[in-house]
């Protein structure tokens, strides 16, 4: 592994806050979802990243770091460190996350555990932690400004660190059929600074 560390970790959504039904691994949009999870950290390897944080958590962060394992196959020098907010994080996880996560834990190169009871403040604590290690932070997001991903994604903006985002509605059927014949009018009527419109600007206006 290379001496000089360039850090990323990533937030994201609980199953429950994904804009689909996350456990439906059949739906395009979750395999959409995480073939751009997986392309979004091998961009960041290639940029000299090797270092990457997952809390762990169900949902967005566990897909996260088995992206990176994955990817360790492909490049063995980079590093999973997983940050726990506690001993018994996954108590009220499903069989089968459970069954990742421990997968998890015995691939991970390091494991930081934040407290080791469950506190009121335990997750906002490793969250800080995270952010705080990172150079970039990726944010699989979905777009709504409340909850613990938005909180943490406004901390991360604040301390003037990098942000990529993964815009989790954009993976929506309807939204890229808007996304189509915006593009389609925007061609006919040739608007040509059309393309620097997001779709996220649009679901924020909301």
């Amino acid at each position: 592994m290379s001496c000089v560390l360039k850090i990323c970790c990533l937030t994201g959504q609980r199953p429950k806050a994904f804009p689909w039904n996350y456990y439906d691994e059949t739906l395009e949009s979750q395999k959409e979802y995480r073939s751009t999870l997986k392309d979004t950290v091998e961009r960041f390897i290639k940029k000299g990243y090797n270092y990457f944080i997952s809390g762990g958590a169900q949902g967005a962060e566990l897909d996260f770091a088995e992206t990176v394992l994955k990817l360790r196959k492909k490049y063995p020098h980079i590093r999973l460190e997983i940050a726990l907010s506690h001993l018994k994080q996954a108590r009220f996880y499903t069989v089968k996350e459970k069954i990742r996560y421990a997968e998890v834990l015995t691939q991970a190169d390091t494991i930081t555990i934040l407290s080791r009871q469950c506190t009121r403040d335990c997750a906002k604590l490793r969250d800080l932690y995270m952010v705080d290690k990172a150079e970039l932070v990726i944010s699989a997001w979905n777009c709504k400004r409340q909850g613990d991903t938005y909180r943490i994604l406004d901390y991360t903006e604040k301390q003037n660190k990098q942000t990529e985002l993964i815009e989790l509605p954009a993976f929506l059927p309807e939204m890229k059929e808007l996304e189509n014949l915006l593009y389609n009018s925007a061609e006919k009527i040739k608007l040509p600074l059309f393309e620097e419109l997001k779709i996220s600007k649009l679901l924020k206006d909301k």
